[in-house]
């Protein structure tokens, strides 16, 4: 009996100390909130279900209450999410352990109703309730914001990306519908982004294509602006010449016209 005991206690003191080895390593990385198995879900949904549990040692007869609501309610959670009781985008679940003195727990946890997969957790000793509460909705809500951040990103991202897609065919479209390029540069990039937007999307009577250049020495036409004393003047010169070849003066508040009656002149006056 004796020469079978000692392997059995030896692997159980084995199996002993990696449990305790994983639970150094686990209290060395502290919280684990990326338990998200769906990152999307946390950054979408809108909804909420909150509960509130406890488990306690019944011998004990204080501090067995689940988190209150009033705690939750005052931790902001509820800022971002709409409470709901019925058909929730996620459950939250604020659990509380203080089964055994000195090692109180509480937990925060967030679900997908769809399948009660876990999205989210965070675990903290239990000191005082009120700012734990505070803390874990605090870490919660800065993993949501992190995740919402990412999915506008992505989103902007692939609106950018469309509309690229969208300037690259309708510029080519113009470029093949072209009876002349005209090079025009503009010291204000945004007054020369404006000017082409207007060639794109207005009538084009002679089919002028105007190409926006970075050098002005590459230009066949320059774009200028001027406002003085709630007059704004757009002019537009030869750039080998100089020659003032057409002007717009309009008052400050009709600059966006001033840029259309450019565009309209540009494209319905014949070019050598």
């Amino acid at each position: 009996m004796k020469k079978t005991a000692a392997p059995a206690r030896a692997s159980w003191m084995f199996r002993g100390r990696n449990a305790i080895r994983a639970t150094m390593i686990l209290a060395i990385l502290g919280p684990c909130p990326a338990i998200a198995q769906n990152n999307r879900l946390l950054a979408s949904a809108r909804s909420v279900l909150v509960q509130s549990d406890v488990v306690f040692n019944k011998h004990r007869r204080f501090d067995s209450d689940a988190v209150p609501f009033s705690y939750i309610y005052l931790s902001g959670l509820l800022k971002s999410f709409r409470q709901v009781t019925v058909n929730p985008d996620i459950i939250i679940k604020f659990h509380k352990d203080v089964f055994l003195i000195g090692d109180e727990k509480i937990s925060l946890s967030v679900f997908d109703a769809d399948d009660n997969s876990v999205l989210y957790s965070e675990e903290r000793k239990l000191v005082d309730e009120e700012n734990d509460v505070n803390r874990l909705v605090a870490h919660f809500l800065a993993r949501v914001k992190v995740e919402r951040d990412a999915i506008a990103a992505e989103v902007t991202a692939q609106v950018e990306q469309e509309k690229k897609r969208n300037t690259a065919e309708r510029d080519s479209k113009a470029l093949k519908e072209a009876e002349v390029i005209v090079s025009i540069y503009s010291s204000s990039d945004s007054l020369l982004q404006a000017i082409i937007e207007a060639n794109r999307s207005k009538p084009n009577e002679c089919h002028v294509f105007l190409r926006d250049v970075s050098r002005q020495d590459d230009a066949d036409v320059v774009l200028s602006e001027n406002v003085k004393k709630g007059i704004y003047t757009l002019t537009l010169t030869s750039r080998g010449t100089d020659e003032i070849l057409h002007a717009e003066v309009v008052p400050e508040i009709s600059a966006k016209r001033a840029i259309a009656l450019m565009s309209k002149w540009i494209t319905s006056t014949p070019w050598e």
